[in-house]
This record gives structure tokens, sequence and C-alpha cells, in this order.
């Protein structure tokens, strides 16, 4: 005990020094605009102009989540709120207060060493891109933490159980106008509360009307989940994409708890029989070449990797693919694991479900879409992830990740990368 209480130390220095690190990147990031701050800084004069009105609902410009940044940034021009590093401080101040929540949520499930395991959410090379820019994740993230808390607190607290059935469902519903794929976050949550005895039918009636109340009128208004001016953009299917959300999840679920992929080895076998099939097919006949983690990849001297270049674009697609049906077999087993488990199989299908809206996304793949689901599963896993020595070292590559891939945001000049 005296052991593993040493290692929570340790672990949680290095999380708090990552966070400070985080803190310095932002306070010396460069002054302009970057990647897609400079589209949803973009709409605040038109929300200036217009206020909350269709006008400028169905004006907002290259921009596919909702108006939740305008409605946050907007007013904190008022307290001298106004440069984008500001911007990027704000977010970073909602990283910390979702860090809070998941760690009440660990603490509620009894899971041991909760703070560490709540930080655990800056090991994810995707955390520094989120909060070191001022995009929308980091705090359409913390509302949907802030409404799952408010649920859980339903189903603790009866005297109580209206109030919070209130809270969450608002909650719920300024999350899905911050990015519309966690409106799939409801489905789980109304089978959470069906399942739940102490909730009654009024209880996941009044959930369900309050939280679809603000997306149902704004996709009323847009005639779609995506503003008018981007409607086209974000049409079609790409079952790739779900695809690599799935590879990329995996990966990431790596860092911090590989237990999740504890499954029979006949799994594995087949897996790497797949691999080998696909890279054969995709070599000689597909061609299909993907380079993930551009940044890092962009980092590397050309002529260091030129010869096998090729070959490792043409396996990675295949290898995605292999990591993606890895996740998902041990998604089943987890599912069946705790199938009587009904606040695990929420967390489960929450971010299963939120996943699965990758399918219908942008004409490009960014790997924002599957750490949208990751805070969800963090929790999830938080009774399981063990404090060892293995545990710190897949941290601390996380963190060098991500450290390499907000550099490379930092130092990017073209517009809109």
């Amino acid at each position: 005990m005296k052991y593993s209480k040493n290692l929570d130390y340790l672990l949680l220095c290095i999380l708090v020094v990552a966070l400070v690190v985080l803190f310095g990147f932002i306070w010396f990031s460069p002054t302009r605009l970057i990647y897609d701050e400079n589209n949803f800084v973009a709409n605040l004069p038109l929300f200036e102009q217009h206020g909350l009105s269709l006008a400028f609902l169905t004006g907002l410009k290259n921009q596919s989540p909702g108006p939740l940044f305008q409605f946050i940034y907007y007013p904190l021009k008022f307290i001298g709120i106004t440069s984008i590093i500001q911007y990027r401080f704000v977010n970073y101040g909602f990283l910390l207060m979702g860090i809070l929540l998941s760690y009440q949520l660990m603490k509620s499930e009894k899971a041991e060493y909760p703070l560490a395991k709540a930080l655990l959410i800056i090991s994810i090379p995707l955390t520094w891109t989120t909060a070191g820019l001022a995009l929308t994740e980091t705090p359409t993230i913390f509302f949907a933490l802030a409404s799952i808390y408010a649920l859980r607190q339903a189903t603790k607290e009866p005297q109580k159980q209206l109030l919070y059935i209130i809270v969450s469902g608002v909650l719920m519903s300024i999350t899905i106008i911050g990015r519309s794929p966690f409106i799939m976050i409801v489905p789980a949550a109304a089978l959470l509360i069906y399942r739940i005895k102490e909730l009654n039918t009024g209880s996941l009636a009044l959930y369900l009307a309050l939280a679809l109340s603000l997306p149902v009128g704004l996709f009323y208004v847009w005639k779609g989940l995506v503003p008018p001016d981007v409607a086209k953009i974000q049409s079609g299917i790409k079952p790739l994409f779900l695809v690599f959300t799935f590879g990329y999840t995996c990966f990431f679920m790596l860092i911090f708890y590989p237990g999740w992929y504890n499954i029979p080895t006949i799994y594995f076998k087949a897996l790497f029989v797949l691999l080998v099939v696909l890279f054969l097919i995709n070599l000689n006949f597909v061609n299909l070449q993907y380079m993930p983690m551009k940044t890092l990849h962009n980092k590397i001297p050309k002529n260091a990797i030129l010869y096998v270049e090729r070959y490792i674009s043409i396996l990675m697609p295949c290898l995605m693919v292999c990591f993606g049906i890895l996740h998902l077999i041990a998604t089943w087993f987890q599912v069946v694991k705790n199938k009587d488990n009904n606040w695990q199989l929420f967390l489960l299908f929450a971010a299963l479900f939120i996943a699965l809206t990758t399918i219908k996304s942008a004409a490009q793949f960014s790997t924002r879409y599957p750490y949208q689901s990751l805070p969800f599963l963090l929790i999830y896993s938080a009774p399981y992830i063990k404090i060892n020595k293995r545990l710190a070292l897949r941290v601390m590559i996380g963190i060098g990740l991500g450290i390499i891939s907000l550099i490379g945001y930092y130092n990017s000049h073209r517009p809109g990368v």
C-alpha cells in the first residue's frame, strides 16, 4: 500500500507539472488565431450585431458546432477578456473544472486515487490541442460532465431528485448546442433513468424534454444538425471516419487503461491475420494511404523516413481498422462484465454513441472526433486503473506527444491549420 501511495504521489506530480507546462504554453502562445479559432472568433461580431436571433443562428459561417462558443466568449468582453490568449486561458479553466467534476464522479464510485486518475486526461495527447487552443470541445465536455454529475446525484439523493433532473436536463441541452454529437448522450441517459427504480417515468419525460429543448429548436432553425453554411460539407456517410475513430480510441485507451483489452488470445490472433491480409490487399490493389499524428510526422526529417514512408502509410489504415475492431470487441466484453451495473453501462453507451456520430462528419477527419468520448471512458475505467510504473511511463509518453502536437499548431503559419 505504501508503494502504491508513493507511486500515486509521483504520478500526481507528473500530471500537475504537465498542467503547469500547458499553462505556460498558453501564456507564451501566438497572438494570432490558429486553426478553427479563425472560424469561431470570426462569428463573434455576428452575435454582437444580431444577438440571439435567426439572423445570427442561420448566418454562422465556416462553423459546424453550435453557438455555444459565442455565448461563452462574447459576454466576456464586458470584463476585459478580448484577446485570443485570454480565450485560451478560459478554455484552460474549463479543462480544470472538467477535471474536478471527473474527480467527484470517480470518488463517488469509490475509485482509488481519484485525483490522480482524473488528472490522467492530460496524458491524452488531444487534450493539449483542445485545451491549448480556444476550441469548442473542452467547454462542451465540461457541460456534459456537469450534466452527468447532476444525473448521478439524482440517483443518490431521492429527496432532491427533481432538482437534479432539471439541472441535468438543462446542462445537457447547453452541451448539445455546443457540439451536436453529444445529443447521443441523451438516449444513454434515458436508458439509465429507465433502468433505475428510484427514478420514475416522470423523471425520464422531464429530462428528455429539457435536454432536447434547445437543440430541437436550433436544428429546426438550421433545417439540419449544422448551420446552413456548412450543411453541404457535413453531408454524406463516411464509414472510414468511424473506423479511424475507434482506432484512435484504442490507441488513447492504451495510455491510461490497457486492461480494457484483456480479451481471449484468439481475437488477437485473428486480428493479426486480418492485418496481414488487409496490408497485402491495400499494397497491391487499393493503395489507400494514411499517416496518423501528422504534427509528429512532419517533425521527422524527410530523408529519415522517405524509403519506408509509403509502406507505413499503406499499413496505417489497415492497422487502424484492426485497432478499431479490437476496441469494439473489447467494448462488448466490458458491456457483458457490467450488464448489471447501470452507471457503468451508461458511461459505456454514452462514449460509444458519441463515437458513432463520426460516420457522418466533415470532409476531413480530425482526431478531435474520437477525443469527445474519452472523458467518459476515463471515468468508466477509474475503478480498474492500476497505479504502477508502467502507467507513469505511458503517461509521460502521452504528455510528450501532446506537447509535440501543440507546438506544431503554435508554429503553424498556414491560416486555418
